[in-house]
């Protein structure tokens, strides 16, 4: 499932998303459910090289006992291109 908003980079033709997903594909649910980010070729639609990559299971980078768990991450707006970079916003909620 496609999350959020694309963006294109004119100068390099490609697109960027995420997409959510799941592990195994015979099931759903929290512990299951996965993000990847995509680069795409706008003339091919061929996944550009590195691309796609699992975001699931980082860690937060001020904190590395928090980590990013695809099942309670959501990614609903827009990709940002600045500067050569691509950012993306996630918003999470959490089980007790």
């Amino acid at each position: 499932m496609l999350t959020g908003t694309p963006v294109i980079d004119p100068s390099s033709d490609t697109i960027y998303f995420f997409s959510k997903t799941y592990r195994d594909t015979s099931s759903v649910g929290v512990a299951n459910a996965v993000y990847k980010a995509y680069a795409v070729d706008t003339t091919t639609l061929a996944d550009k090289f590195g691309y796609p990559l699992l975001v699931d299971g980082h860690t937060a980078n001020n904190d590395t006992s928090k980590y990013f768990m695809g099942g309670t991450h959501m990614q609903r707006p827009s990709l940002l291109l600045l500067n050569g970079i691509v950012y993306g916003a996630f918003s999470s909620h959490w089980y007790v």
